[in-house]
């Protein structure tokens, strides 16, 4: 699916400011209480990727995947994408500009490369790996960015998110541009745990959420509730 470039007029939304008015008007129901919700919304708030210190081989193998990201040669384009798994969560502050990028070939390549890195840290027995992707992807989701890679975020976090990524993508559920809830809508509907259906059966239940929004919620707990019984697990908590 083609992510727009577009940029919203006047900013991207405050998605930490949106919770907090949310809880003084329409909060969701949730089990802890208002001041607890408060104060892991401000957790979240200054909750940033730990710095990357990067060896001078490092920098070059990133310097050498953005100028091959950029190539003409597609061939060049697709073995760039492909290798740059294994550079993990250093590389992706990299790749940010690129998905903003004026040339939709490059834009595409950087998200191949982008989504080949999610899916290496998502690989089993990586946690640490996927718990440092996981912080650059919601990173990008609350900084305010570019709308491109707001999108491909959210995207991802269904493949590596887990909790951690549950109150970020339940928020984005009450912005007002359509592509961004759909996609935090399919990460949640994806994402295994009981955490990710509460934010669902939450959402159901908010007044704000827009009311045309509300059908394509109960869908995916649907979905959920269908996976749950076909594959014969129960959900942690």
């Amino acid at each position: 699916m083609l992510i727009s470039n577009e940029r919203i007029v006047g900013g991207l939304p405050d998605l930490n400011a949106m919770v907090a008015q949310a809880e003084t008007t329409d909060a969701p129901v949730e089990t802890e209480d208002r001041e607890s919700r408060r104060r892991r919304s401000r957790r979240d708030r200054n909750r940033e990727p730990e710095p990357v210190q990067l060896t001078a081989e490092q920098e070059e193998a990133i310097r050498n995947l953005l100028i091959q990201l950029q190539d003409k040669d597609p061939a060049v384009r697709a073995k760039a994408a492909q290798g740059a798994a294994p550079l993990g969560a250093m590389a992706i502050p990299s790749l940010q500009p690129l998905l903003q990028h004026g040339d939709l070939k490059v834009r595409r390549a950087a998200t191949d490369a982008l989504a080949n890195i999610v899916h290496h840290a998502a690989r089993p027995g990586a946690d640490r790996e996927a718990e440092a992707v996981t912080g650059q992807l919601l990173a990008w989701v609350t900084s305010g960015t570019s709308l491109h890679s707001q999108i491909a975020a959210i995207r991802q976090l269904q493949y590596v998110g887990g909790d951690r990524a549950v109150p970020v993508l339940a928020r984005v559920l009450l912005v007002e541009h359509p592509q961004m809830r759909q996609e935090a809508l399919l990460s949640l509907e994806r994402i295994p745990g009981r955490a990710a259906t509460r934010a669902l059966e939450q959402a159901r239940r908010n007044k704000r959420i827009a009311e045309e929004f509300r059908p394509e919620i109960e869908q995916a707990l649907q979905r959920r509730r269908e996976t749950m019984k076909t594959v014969g697990i129960k959900e942690r908590r």
